[in-house]
């Protein structure tokens, strides 16, 4: 062979054999990226289902605490409210005429 194709083919082994290593940095680069996306991506998935879990919680709370104001503000509830309401009211005021009736006979006694 010939002195000029065997620097041809050897310039083309090495052309070949520097484009395949840097074809293999490359892949490793890529791997390597796509290993941090990977852990990256569990970590933010991780916050994300704990922040969802918080805020279900929070709509469970108050939900609960909805229904338990809807509760105590039904009507048949109100109405029993008032009634017990104005029976308070009604014996709480017999006692104050009672009171004053017995203060103004004490006062009246002396």
């Amino acid at each position: 062979m010939d002195l000029k194709i065997l620097i041809q083919i050897g310039l083309i082994l090495a052309t070949v054999v520097s484009g395949w290593a840097v074809m293999r940095k490359t892949v490793a680069g890529l791997e390597e990226s796509l290993r941090e996306e990977k852990k990256t991506s569990k970590e933010n998935d991780v916050k994300m289902f704990n922040r969802l879990d918080q805020v279900e919680q929070r709509t469970a709370l108050t939900e609960q605490t909805l229904k338990i104001h809807a509760g105590m503000l039904a009507p048949d509830r109100l109405a029993e409210f008032q009634s017990r309401e104005a029976d308070f009211k009604a014996r709480t005021d017999e006692r104050i005429t009672v009171i004053r009736r017995d203060i103004d006979e004490m006062r009246s006694k002396t």
